[in-house]
């Protein structure tokens, strides 16, 4: 499998080119931009939250543990004093990091259902639903944050099926196929769990048709086109 610096450069390049053209598109603004390479990179170290290796795994959960806190407390935070606030921030912090590291280790394994197209759709579509309901996003801009997780993602189990295999020596390493699956064979229960996990996101989520008519569309792609050189033949900067 690719290893972490190679997930990083990889997710945050991709992150960065693609956040980039929906700017230069005037889909997104400035602050979009960091948020979504932002998220699209940290997607792209995600599925190794079930690794054996625990300084990944406790990196991984530390930036969730911290996300989340200020999804709540900032849904809580119109009728709570700034004291207030900071108690439910750690409060959560410390239940998810300290709590739900031990549980979360001890019944998860690398490379289970966490390394699977499920688990990214998952992860993506619940981005959405929880930038829509929880922060000051339309639906447009809080799926553009969960497409970009699912981006990420993909990037990583895609990079992990291209590591296993071996072309200098013309063979497939036995962890080939067990990146990009939908399906957990050695643990049918968590497969089930995250497609039912994946089905309710989808419920919570906004109404994702403001995304197709913004970005699957043929006035996109030519706006794509026209914005990516300069319309004189010369870069602004010269």
């Amino acid at each position: 499998m690719a290893n972490f610096s190679t997930h990083l450069l990889v997710a945050s390049t991709i992150s960065g080119m693609t956040a980039t053209a929906l700017y230069g598109a005037n889909i997104i603004g400035p602050q979009e931009v960091i948020q979504n390479f932002s998220l699209g990179t940290v997607a792209g170290l995600l599925p190794d939250i079930d690794s054996d290796n625990s300084v990944v795994l406790r990196l991984i959960f530390n930036l969730f543990a911290v996300a989340i806190s200020f999804f709540v407390m900032l849904r809580l935070s119109v009728n709570l004093s700034i004291a207030e606030m900071f108690i439910v921030w750690t409060a959560c912090f410390v239940a998810i990091f300290f709590g739900g590291f031990s549980v979360f280790k001890h019944f998860t394994v690398h490379r289970g259902i966490f390394h699977s197209i499920p688990a990214a759709l998952f992860f993506g579509i619940g981005t959405a639903a929880l930038f829509f309901y929880f922060l000051p996003y339309t639906a447009l801009i809080s799926w553009i944050a969960g497409a970009f997780v699912i981006l990420g993602y993909l990037v990583h189990l895609t990079l992990d099926e291209i590591y296993s295999v071996d072309l200098a020596n013309n063979k497939i390493k036995r962890s080939f196929g067990s990146a990009l699956k939908v399906v957990d064979t050695k643990n049918l229960p968590s497969t089930i769990a995250m497609y039912v996990a994946a089905i309710i996101a989808v419920l919570l989520a906004p109404n994702p048709q403001t995304l197709f008519d913004t970005v699957f569309t043929p006035e996109f792609i030519q706006t794509l086109k026209m914005q990516f050189l300069p319309a004189n033949g010369w870069f602004h900067f010269f």
